[in-house]
């Protein structure tokens, strides 16, 4: 999966609360960032589970203690795993990019 890109999509809040882990502290996602995986950060029916995207990251950033750059990399994977045009997709990178270079 590493070698070949694929791009893995994670909801931590939802796997917290469906059971799949007992606690955020205790999500694979820091493994899978260290295994050189292609994750990004989702929600999962947000309005069921209450937790809306920008919930997830800052769960993760909470509990798993991901840095700044990290989480920006969550993001970036995000826009480059989607399904936009390639012109969308740089145009929201460079975006992303511009934001991220000037928050601590």
């Amino acid at each position: 999966v590493a070698r070949a890109g694929i791009p893995l999509t994670v909801c931590p809040v939802c796997n917290v609360r469906l059971g799949v882990f007992p606690s955020l502290a205790d999500h694979n996602l820091p493994r899978l960032l260290q295994a050189g995986l292609m994750v990004s950060i989702h929600s999962d029916d947000p309005a069921y589970m209450q937790a809306y995207v920008g919930d997830n990251y800052l769960a993760c950033q909470a509990s798993l203690g991901l840095p700044f750059p990290a989480l920006a990399g969550l993001a970036e994977r995000s826009f480059q795993a989607s399904f936009l045009p390639d012109v969308d997709k740089a145009c929201h990178l460079l975006e992303l990019r511009q934001f991220t270079n000037r928050t601590p």
